[in-house]
């Protein structure tokens, strides 16, 4: 929730001042840019294809997905291959969090020593 500021109050919007009521209301979701859409996708998707495609063929049945079974209610059986589908996919996604912020660092670095 948005403490109020009184009234004549400015707010910095990136190099002007604009007084506040010009500033629209920022969304929950607002922050999520394009980027961050296909960094989730991808890690989404690799994180499933190192489950399913190398991980799920060698693991015991204590540790694989295992589907829904006809009469359950609930669409989603939660079991230890599922928090290690989960894993996966958040070890993939840390993964290219880590690139994006070494390749920044190191693009930094380049434009510092080339002026």
């Amino acid at each position: 929730m948005r403490i109020p500021r009184p009234p004549g109050k400015s707010v910095v919007r990136g190099a002007r001042r604009e007084p506040e009521w010009v500033v629209p209301q920022r969304l929950p979701f607002a922050g999520m840019t394009p980027r961050r859409w296909v960094e989730y996708t991808g890690a989404i998707l690799a994180g499933n294809a190192i489950y399913f495609l190398i991980l799920y063929p060698v693991l015991p049945t204590g540790l694989r997905h295992l589907p829904r079974q006809p009469g359950e209610t609930f669409p989603i059986r939660f079991d230890a291959g599922l928090v290690l589908d989960f894993l996966c996919c958040l070890l993939v996604y840390g993964v290219i969090r880590l690139g994006v912020a070494h390749a920044r660092r190191w693009n930094e670095k380049a434009r510092r020593r080339t002026g």
